[in-house]
């Protein structure tokens, strides 16, 4: 269990409550009492004592669930924790346990140097592993994505791979290359393996800061098909990917009283320092007093890397409206800003506005921002300007991305005649735009083991009648007669 401190460090004279009383025919329990004053009623258990709890989380000793005989699979029930203290307003924690089924959980990969500072070329190799706290499976069914600046190096004969052009629309769009790989073994209960090699990631030109992401399931019909989705995947022909040698969960090897390896899902960043050239797009329009026009703006990713926002600085475009005209429409991703620097009337006067880019700019790609412009007289020689600055990849990062500076600024210039307009004008720049902004297309091997890691999870053992948490952390699996630690979902004690 965890107990999240929002203040500052403090002791106090806490109780905490237990209620099991869902988990009646199911499971035994037992609290580790170190330090604490407890009590029993029936299912209740009631722990009192001091306690020390430091800014941040403070871990309380596990719970330990013994699965009782006779349960069937599919019962379940509710573990409610409480706890009450003089000035702490404590959120209740809970956690629901069933019975049966696999329990599939996959090995953290970790960020070093080889991760962390990469150049174009290198070979990260990943060495995953799995481990199985539930029911016996008969396959294991891998998952895995990297980003535009990863390839992978072997392309095994038991996967199959795919590359799709949008992974979330709704915060970012850029090719990701998928593996789907069916690794034919039977993992029973309590159970742990690597794979035979580690998964090779080849570093591209395109790099910049990637990412691979993988998860694992039970290898069936139905979740090889929810995971192809509408893709068209490719047999890999390189050589098989196996796991051929499993250890038990709870030997010496896997490491004693193990609680890791439980989560289904992982990843990890690499940073490579790279550049991509950022070139900015301006246009022209021209109309009688009291037409519109469109201006499109924005900037063209020239590579060689692409831009990810979703863990970089947004890449900011500020558009200087020509004199003599008025904003009528903006795209919904720009704001009107005030003007810095310069001087005279028409500084003064100027309309600025900041478009901020959400998306991912692949190499290639032009990033537009369409304004609706209204002529209301005639400015000889008016111009605006269009710049887009140098994105960060992180906020506190020692290098920018674009450091060719000289493309990154160019004209808007807007061409008035006198007369009444006829509503309508004509106008030039960049394509394929949008109100909100749109795009447009143009290491080192290691190991480890279940052991290895602490982790908010529960243990697993042998057997065909287990113990699952199915809400509150990531489910987890045991024996009938085996143990199962239990860590509750995070509260918080505001101090």
């Amino acid at each position: 269990m965890l107990v999240d401190n929002l203040g500052a460090d403090t002791t106090i004279d806490v109780t905490y409550t237990y209620d099991f009383s869902e988990l009646a025919g199911i499971a035994d329990v037992s609290i580790p009492q170190a330090g604490f004053t407890c009590t029993t009623s029936g299912m209740i258990e009631t722990c009192h004592g001091d306690q020390t709890l430091h800014h941040g989380p403070s871990e309380l000793d596990p719970v330990h669930l013994t699965s009782v005989k006779g349960n069937k699979i599919g019962d379940d029930g509710a573990v409610k924790v409480t706890a009450q203290a003089d000035g702490v307003d404590f959120q209740n924690a809970g956690i629901r346990v069933r019975v049966g089924g696999p329990d599939l959980g996959v090995s953290p990969l970790y960020s070093g140097d080889e991760a962390e500072h990469t150049t174009v070329g290198d070979v990260y190799k990943a060495p995953l592993g799995f481990a199985n706290w539930g029911s016996e499976v008969q396959g294991i069914l891998l998952k895995m994505d990297v980003t535009d600046g990863l390839d992978f190096v072997t392309k095994y004969s038991n996967c199959e791979y795919a590359t799709r052009t949008t992974r979330n629309p709704d915060t970012w769009s850029q090719p990701v290359t998928e593996a789907l790989c069916e690794i034919d073994r039977t993992f029973g209960p309590g159970m742990y393996g690597h794979l035979d090699e580690p998964v090779q990631l080849a570093v591209n030109k395109r790099a910049l800061v990637d990412a691979i992401h993988y998860q694992v399931f039970e290898d069936t019909a139905a979740a090889r098909a929810s995971a192809r989705g509408s893709a068209e995947f490719t047999k890999g022909t390189g050589p098989a990917l196996t796991v051929t040698t499993l250890k038990t969960i709870y030997s010496d090897e896997g490491g004693n009283a193990t609680d890791t390896w439980h989560t289904v899902s992982g990843g990890m960043l690499f940073e490579t320092h790279n550049t991509a050239d950022f070139v900015a797009r301006g246009g022209a329009a021209s109309g009688s007093v009291g037409d519109t026009v469109t201006a499109t703006v924005g900037f063209t990713n020239q590579g060689p890397a692409w831009f990810g926002a979703f863990f970089a600085t947004k890449t900011e475009t500020t558009f200087t409206v020509p004199q003599g005209a008025e904003v009528v429409h903006k795209p919904e991703a720009c704001k009107r800003s005030k003007s810095t620097g310069g001087s005279g009337e028409q500084q003064a006067a100027a309309l600025l506005y900041t478009c901020l880019s959400h998306s991912s700019v692949n190499v290639g790609q032009t990033v537009s921002y369409t304004f609706t412009l209204k002529i209301d007289k005639v400015v000889k020689n008016a111009s605006g300007s269009v710049e887009v600055s140098p994105a960060r990849v992180f906020e506190d990062a020692t290098w920018a991305v674009d450091k060719n500076l000289a493309n990154n600024t160019a004209t808007f210039v807007l061409t008035g005649k006198p007369g009444n307009g006829t509503g309508g004008g004509s106008g030039s720049g960049g394509s394929g735009s949008t109100d909100g902004g749109s795009t447009d297309g143009g290491a080192s091997d290691g190991g480890n083991s279940p052991g290895d890691q602490g982790h908010e999870g529960a243990l697993a053992h042998t057997g065909a009648t287990g113990l699952q948490i199915i809400s509150g952390v990531a489910l987890v699996a045991l024996g009938a007669g085996g143990g199962l630690w239990v860590v509750g979902r995070r509260r918080k004690a505001q101090v």
